[in-house]
């Protein structure tokens, strides 16, 4: 699908409460088709938002925006790498969500089994607790640093927290960290209030009639 829409990488919300859950979330309102916005267009996007979203630093963000502006062909070879993967993870916790008495299995051979191995091989444990990690990436391994916090999260994700916003045209993940397990929306202040707004409109209208 293209978007109809330019992207906003600089100024998407970060709200899934993961680096992983905010990647799936670069594509807005993934379940309307005439809203739907890709935020991730071009590899100087995918930049903008890995620094905003910590998994780059400065240092980092700068070498890799010389690195592409050099190698526009594997630039964007990792973008659609980037957004396979996004895709791939998306897919996984949609089901998640939509079967939540069945445990989902990764199978061995899958496309994304795959992407979780090549992020392993490249990478080396470090930190307490133990996590994957790949220092001062390349270009060509932005997507295994995305991998690897997919990875995270597929490993360390309470399933009973992991919610999709219910608003129909959303389609935003993220963790439910409130106490009574109550969040609906992505945005209380966003997709919120569209729908305190839709209730109340029908309300009124009921009440004219």
């Amino acid at each position: 699908m293209v978007s109809k829409l330019p992207a906003r990488p600089e100024s998407i919300a970060l709200i899934g409460g993961h680096v992983a859950l905010d990647l799936v979330n670069t594509v807005s309102w993934r379940q309307d088709a005439d809203q739907w916005r890709e935020n991730l267009a071009r590899p100087c996007d995918l930049l903008t938002w890995a620094h905003r979203a910590g998994v780059l630093n400065g240092r980092d963000l700068t070498h890799l925006r010389s690195a592409m502006s050099e190698d526009t062909d594997m630039a964007r070879r990792v973008l659609r790498s980037v957004q396979t993967l996004r895709e791939q993870l998306y897919q996984y916790l949609a089901e998640c969500i939509d079967h939540r008495g069945v445990q989902p299995h990764i199978a061995p051979g899958t496309q994304l089994h795959q992407v979780f191995l090549d992020a392993i091989s490249a990478s080396k444990l470090s930190g307490s607790p133990a996590r994957w990690t790949l220092d001062t990436p390349a270009q060509i391994d932005v997507p295994r640093v995305l991998a690897l916090h997919a990875l995270d999260l597929t490993q360390t994700m309470s399933r009973e927290r992991l919610r999709r916003c219910e608003d129909d045209g959303c389609g935003w993940l993220f963790l439910d960290s409130t106490r009574n397990h109550s969040r609906r929306w992505c945005s209380s202040g966003d997709c919120g209030n569209r729908a305190r707004a839709r209730r109340h409109y029908a309300r009124s209208r009921q009440t004219d009639r």
